[in-house]
């Protein structure tokens, strides 16, 4: 679970970041925009591991429910926002169905006002690039 935890916190959270928060890493306008650039490859090939990686079951870790399954649906979400072709995640979109039917995952993001869209959680669907 810590090895799938730090995948998420350190792959996917900085591959992300690198679209919202560029200028951390670099200054010049066209390095700004090529790292912007790179975050939809970044992020699908980070979750493409993600989906080769999911046990077969019901959850992150297989049968069990863990700590990493209430984790990955947040990293899911930024799909949409960074333009993610996400037709080829079964796995991780399926997990994100099942986790948007958990009442405790639905009063927080009632909480949030973050709305469900109704194919997952919050507004992540399968949006093209």
């Amino acid at each position: 679970m810590r090895e799938f935890n730090h995948l998420l916190f350190a792959t996917v959270h900085v591959a992300h970041a690198h679209g919202s928060r560029a200028a951390r890493w670099a200054k010049a306008e066209s390095a700004l925009q090529d790292r912007k650039a790179q975050v939809a490859g970044n992020m699908v090939a980070a979750f493409e591991l993600i989906e080769q990686t999911l046990q077969i079951g019901r959850w992150v870790l297989g049968q069990d429910f863990s700590v990493a399954d209430a984790y990955l649906p947040t990293f899911a979400r930024w799909l949409a926002l960074d333009r993610v072709d996400t037709r080829a995640l079964n796995r991780v979109l399926d997990h994100r169905a099942r986790m948007a039917q958990r009442p405790a995952v639905q009063a927080v993001l009632a909480a949030e006002g973050i709305p469900d869209s109704g194919n997952g959680i919050g507004k992540a669907g399968a949006e093209k690039p």
